[in-house]
């Protein structure tokens, strides 16, 4: 289900700064310090990119990797014979919509690969009969959740998988065995967590973020992608959408199953069938794949609290509810940004429940119109930010790291074009400071990033003022002339350039662009070639002085 994703779509943002980020982790960290609230993730994307040249196609194997341990720690959770539907058709779902993440191994989906670990111990800690081994696995689960905190420093809130424990268990002194286990392990992970950053000497750089992160919070939501005010509001309208649509689905096919059983007439059953279905239908196809899975799978966990569902049945639903929500805290587009793989604990329970109530044959037919929409709209253009059909992805870009890698001529060739001209003008190894949301470009060429961010525009213009004056001048500069955050690759313009254009957001704005121009013209920068699609500019060399 997932292979498409390996070979098929090429971006500039998301992947270019997670590749950054492993480019440098060892070798250059000050330069990717931004990245370090994602430290273990640069450790084992890190590890990757040193083994395999830094090759796309091979850190999307690696994010396949992670896919894979959720999909065995669903299976093994959900270990009850009555849920092979609900997680056949999950998985078939979960992977659909994930060719509209990135694959690559990155933050969220080494997240949810250790989540998924952590609560699957943690159900088999809670059910089993030997009191030595339910606390072994409660300090594995939770040591697994404590070592998570540092793939993304939001999941500290994984400490609240506690919670799962009073779900089950009732013996007080058992709660209490457990509840002291899981808080103790915890420690113990977070310390495990901490000691390759200790012996990389990545402590102080730990630090650092942690205080960006608090500027960044304080920052008004216009500034910043990660302002309190924003990553609240994103998360509220982000369940409302979802029980919006858990509500309409429910109370649709709610009310067509109570006429289905009044009636006693088989062609009016039918009748009442297609009726009731075809909006839910209608609204499944439609919608957010993620929106659509969420609302199935919230609404299948609420229902597990019925009288039918026993103590084992249930547990594992609640724990898909916990990661569920829990993993997209902190996130700038909530349980958007990882997409569909924050439910393969949840989307089970949701479309077991399904079945059970309506059939095995309406099961299927939902499963497979969500899978169909979800394929057809990545096919016609909804890989992850590359907007290209499938059937036109047939070029590749000319850089030994995106070997394999395929998108359509037009944007393979603009790339290619984009890194041969710097390449006669940089070398690797060069520092160089990319704006407009394209830290691939650094990747591509294998040069280090300026300001410790190999993706300006996440900092707030404060920030990048602050981040301009007190870091190392970057001996290059690249201002890309055209829009690249995105599926559709904008047209080259001056607009774009001074962040005037209809694209100005919170990412590349007129303020930000105001303040690099102006580091750029205080600083003598010289322009080293200008480009339809890019301006670099480089340090005046040195003034050599001479004697009298």
């Amino acid at each position: 289900m997932l292979l498409p994703a390996l070979f098929f779509g090429m971006e500039l943002c998301d992947s270019g700064f997670y590749a950054t980020f492993y480019d440098q982790i060892f070798t250059h960290p000050d330069s990717v310090v931004y990245n370090f609230m994602y430290y273990m993730s640069g450790v084992a994307g890190g590890v990757v990119s040193a083994v395999t040249g830094g090759s796309l196609l091979w850190l999307r194997v690696a994010g396949l990797l992670t896919c894979l341990i959720c999909v065995a720690c669903s299976a093994r959770i959900y270990n009850d014979r009555s849920y092979n539907f609900g997680l056949i058709a999950a998985i078939l779902v979960i992977c659909t919509g994930a060719w509209q993440s990135p694959l690559s191994i990155y933050n969220d989906n080494m997240t949810a690969a250790l989540a998924c670990m952590s609560l699957t111990f943690l159900t088999e800690s809670l059910f089993t009969e030997s009191k030595r081994r339910a606390i072994i696995y409660c300090c594995i689960a939770a040591g697994v959740a404590g070592f998570n905190t540092l793939t993304r420093l939001p999941n500290v809130l994984e400490i609240l998988f506690i919670l799962l424990i009073p779900t089950a268990v009732k013996d007080r002194q058992k709660m209490l065995r457990l509840a002291l286990a899981w808080i103790g392990g915890w420690l113990a992970g977070l310390a495990l967590a901490l000691v390759p950053a200790y012996g990389l000497g990545h402590l102080s750089l730990l630090e650092q973020v942690i205080k960006d992160l608090f500027v960044m919070g304080s920052s008004s939501d216009s500034e910043s992608t990660h302002s309190l005010k924003s990553l609240i509001s994103v998360q509220i309208s982000c369940w409302v959408e979802i029980v919006i649509l858990m509500i309409k689905l429910m109370v649709t096919a709610g009310i067509g199953l109570y006429l289905s059983k009044k009636t006693k007439s088989i062609s009016l059953r039918i009748i009442i069938a297609v009726a009731f279905t075809a909006p839910c239908l209608y609204w499944m196809i439609t919608g957010n794949i993620v929106t659509v899975t969420a609302a199935i799978s919230l609404a299948g966990i609420i229902c597990t609290f019925h009288k039918g569902f026993t103590p084992r049945q249930a547990t594992p639903a609640i724990a898909g509810f916990l990661m569920m929500i829990i993993l997209p805290l902190g996130s700038d587009n909530g349980i958007y940004n990882a997409g569909t793989i924050v439910l393969w604990l949840a989307a089970p329970a949701g479309l077991n429940y399904m079945k059970r109530v309506y059939g095995k044959t309406i099961g299927w037919i939902v499963c497979l119109a969500i899978v169909a929409a979800g394929g057809y709209k990545a096919a016609a253009g909804a890989f992850y930010f590359d907007d290209t059909p499938l059937i036109d992805m047939t070029e590749t870009v000319n850089n030994d790291r995106a070997s394999y890698i395929h998108t359509s001529p037009l944007k393979a060739q603009r790339l290619t074009e984009i890194l041969d001209t710097l390449n006669i003008h940089i070398n690797s190894g060069d520092t160089m400071l990319v704006y407009g949301s394209a830290p691939m470009i650094n990747h591509l060429t294998r040069t280090v990033p300026a300001l410790g961010c190999s993706w300006p525009e996440l900092l707030t213009p404060a920030m990048l003022t602050s981040k301009l004056d007190t870091s190392p001048k970057p001996e290059y500069i690249l201002l890309m002339r055209f829009n690249t955050l995105g599926g559709k690759w904008g047209e080259p313009s001056d607009q774009y350039l001074n962040g005037t254009d209809k694209n100005q957001n919170r990412f590349h704005n007129k303020d930000k662009s105001s303040v690099i121009r102006e580091f750029i013209k205080r600083n003598h920068y010289l322009i080293v070639c200008r480009e339809k699609d890019f301006i670099l500019f480089k340090t005046p060399a040195p003034t050599k002085k001479t004697g009298n």
